[in-house]
């Protein structure tokens, strides 16, 4: 046994005052006696945040320890199980205060304690992994009794073939620092190389020393030449107290090594044989865990390290099933999600650092996804999904890590939310005017803009990156206008008068300009407008994105051509408009931005036709309304993990209505009700790899997606503006979205007011 293990009884007759408070305190709140007590142990590695996808079911932990383990303890009620078995006719030496049977069960409780709702007995626990199942093999670290030098071999084969893949050995030498003992017939190097697929984690001694790297020469020899790879599946484990300190009696891995005896002398030690890289630690000081009459006790010492260790091993194992045939890939995922303490890297005191369950559970390394056809690193494959899309929201993805472990990945919708739209306006002048005009020259027919994005008031206007300068060319005449820029917005397009000032790009919303259109905006523009009699204008143009020009490294890279067409009543009070866009999208669809493992080929095009009109109603009434018909194609032919299955039809709309002088001659009310572009029809599929079994074949999943959206968003937006003085005005803005990104249930909502003094 590790020796230096205190057996503190905790007097409960001083304590019980303490107990009776608190059970009349949980009776008034109405609560059951004793809650789920995480002890600082468990919340220091992680192990409460992981219970609620991992507890350890259907994993065995071979547990070879001191005589009489207690399998009738409370604390396995309720867990995955516990039983012990000793070789026939093997007798022990067990002392008055059951010490060896305390040991075991100590041990086995702080695996796998239950983690029963409610407890019902003062003091209680949870193990690390509480669903997990003990085997028990009675041991004793001395050979006293009657144990055969061979019992290793027999416990070890034993274990494996009750479906044991996890071994914790919290036994060892008493004196010297060595790994174990430093027998000629000592097994467990022999046997670690043998079962690869076990996972065996070894206490460090606590002797308070570093560990030795010399033995007699058939100490490891006879087992293995390459220790760094056959013995991948050792975790040796070190203690640590409640502040991370390491343990005064805890050993630790210095510098040794493991050494194989050569030609009449041992062999140069190699640095990947060096224990610090098989060395991890835990907590092991004042542990509160079972004992042998039934009761708890707190214990000191490296045993009380490596069950923590063993405990995360059995949540992996829970996790993914295929981790248990493969002993190293747990060990490695064990040392490279460890915290790490004491100087920075792997060190002679605490290894690669603290065991932690919840980084565990984590991913470590590159990232894939995978079809039957291909792999996929997932760095390069994006699914930013925008609002027309969201549908696609309600899937998961799944990914793998370096060790093939599945990992689900939630998709979601990218829309800029409420808040920052909602900041630039108050960040900008002019309500809807989302930039800060720079300067503006009028040179006979030409004309230029400039103006700042993308900065507050107290930012001394200094753009924040050069593409927040925006600017326009015109040039015009009576009947022609001829523009070339680089921005959010373009003059040339038309634009319905009766919305609110507010201009949601983001939303792709139709406020005036088509939403096809739309999503190729925020970058050069080009058009033109001519003025046909008094009755008829035709405008044409093009935009291209920040991302088609090479200026962004993400988005959809968007190209847009538009025709448009205005007619006019003779006195001007009804305007008609028909548009028509061509948009062409690279690495999207839709406003999507889909790449790698999600691309749909090698472009989209969607074709969209939008109708406009303002009615001027009189007494400062106008009404105005737009409506959008758009059809998506995209490559039929995709083989990726997402294939669109085209034609995909959408539309949007909106409806707004515009009063002037509604108290007197200085204000002006807005009130427009819109639906974002929305999918009415269409399907996609995803097929992937989901996950590996037990017996690491890989399971794929394949779903049929309906593209149009369970929910139907629609924004309703008001805003006033009134001129206080010549200098001065207030502007009020509200907004609130019903099944917010098409998501049925959800809502969004925000409002401003904001004074401004005009200059």
């Amino acid at each position: 046994m590790d020796k230096n293990h205190p057996m503190k009884r905790i007097n409960t007759n001083k304590a019980w005052p303490l107990f009776f408070l608190i059970m009349c305190l949980t009776l008034l709140t109405g609560q059951g006696a004793f809650a789920e007590p995480y002890t600082w142990n468990m919340t220091m590695i992680g192990a409460d945040k992981v219970h609620k996808t991992t507890q350890g079911s259907g994993v065995k932990v071979a547990v070879i320890d001191g005589g009489q383990f207690r399998c009738d303890h409370f604390e396995f009620q309720n867990s995955g199980g516990c039983s012990t078995y000793s070789l026939p006719g093997t007798s022990f030496v067990i002392d008055g205060n059951q010490g060896s049977a305390t040991h075991a069960t100590h041990v086995s409780t702080i695996i796998a304690a239950d983690i029963k709702t409610g407890q019902q007995k003062p003091r209680e626990m949870i193990g690390v992994a509480p669903k997990a199942e003990i085997l028990g093999y009675n041991y004793l670290g001395k050979h006293s009794g009657t144990l055969s030098y061979w019992v290793q071999d027999r416990y070890i084969r034993r274990a494996y073939r009750e479906g044991a893949r996890v071994v914790n050995m919290s036994f060892g030498p008493t004196a010297d620092r060595w790994v174990f003992h430093n027998w000629r017939d000592e097994r467990m190097y022999h046997l670690m190389p043998k079962y690869q697929n076990m996972v065996f984690v070894k206490s460090a001694g606590n002797d308070g020393g570093n560990l030795k790297d010399r033995g007699y020469h058939s100490y490891v020899t006879d087992a293995t030449q390459k220790p760094w790879k056959d013995l991948k599946n050792l975790i040796i484990v070190g203690s640590v107290d409640q502040k991370k300190k390491l343990a005064s009696y805890s050993s630790r891995p210095g510098e040794g090594c493991f050494r194989q005896w050569g030609v009449g002398k041992w062999a140069k030690c190699k640095k990947k044989n060096k224990f610090k890289y098989f060395f991890v630690v835990a907590p092991g000081s004042k542990i509160l865990a079972g004992k042998a009459n039934g009761g708890y006790t707190k214990l000191n010492g490296t045993s009380m390290a490596a069950p923590h260790v063993s405990g995360v091993v059995a949540l992996l194992q829970d996790r993914w099933p295929a981790l248990k045939y493969n002993a190293g890939a747990i060990a490695n995922i064990i040392f490279q999600t460890a915290e790490d303490l004491g100087p920075k890297g792997v060190d002679v005191l605490y290894g690669h650092g603290l065991v932690r369950a919840d980084r565990a559970m984590g991913p470590v390394g590159k990232r894939y996804l995978r079809n039957k056809n291909k792999i996929y690193s997932l760095s390069n494959s994006t699914f930013n999904v925008s609002p027309t899309l969201s549908a696609l929201s309600h899937e998961k993805i799944t990914f793998f890590d370096k060790f093939d472990r599945d990992f689900g990945m939630p998709i979601k919708t990218h829309r800029k939310p409420l808040s920052s739209v909602l900041r630039r306006e108050m960040e900008h002048a002019g309500m809807g005017e989302r930039h800060i005009p720079l300067s503006a020259t009028n040179i006979g027919p030409w004309s230029f803009q400039s103006a700042l994005s993308g900065l507050s008031s107290t930012s001394d206007f200094a753009p924040t990156d050069p593409e927040s300068i925006h600017w326009q060319f015109t040039r015009s005449d009576d009947s022609n206008v001829t523009s070339f820029g680089f921005g959010e917005t373009a003059d040339w397009v038309y634009r319905p008068e009766a919305f609110p000032a507010m201009f949601s790009h983001g939303s792709a919303t139709t406020l005036g300009i088509s939403p096809v259109f739309n999503l190729a905006s925020e970058g050069m523009h080009a058009g033109n407008q001519v003025t046909i009699g008094k009755n008829l204008s035709i405008a044409s143009g093009f935009a291209a994105n920040k991302a088609a020009l090479g200026l962004l490294d993400r988005g959809t890279e968007s190209k847009a051509l538009m025709l448009s067409a205005s007619a006019f009543s003779d006195n001007n009070r009804v305007t008609a408009n028909l548009s028509a866009t061509h948009l062409s999208e690279r690495k999207g669809l839709l406003g999507s931005r889909l790449t790698g493992a999600f691309a749909t080929g090698d472009e989209t095009s969607t074709t969209a036709l939008s109708f406009g009109g303002d009615w001027q109603l009189g007494r400062g009434y106008v009404l105005s309304g737009t409506y959008t018909l758009a059809r998506s194609d995209t490559d039929p032919l995709s083989t990726n993990i997402l294939s669109i299955h085209g034609p995909i039809t959408s539309h949007a709309m909106a409806v707004g209505i515009k009063k002037d002088h509604v108290f007197d001659r200085n204000d002006v009310f807005h009130l427009s009700v819109s639906q974002p572009l929305r999918v009415s029809k269409g399907m996609a599929s995803l097929s992937h790899a989901d996950y590996l079994d037990q017996d690491q074949q890989v399971h794929y999943r394949n779903a049929s997606i309906n593209l149009a959206p369970a929910g139907r968003e629609i924004d309703l937006q008001v805003g006033y503006t009134r001129n206080l003085s010549n200098e001065n005005r207030i502007k009020v803005l509200i907004y609130h979205a019903n099944d917010y990104n098409h998501m049925a249930g959800q809502t969004d909502y925000g409002g401003l007011i904001r004074f401004e003094q005009v200059f």
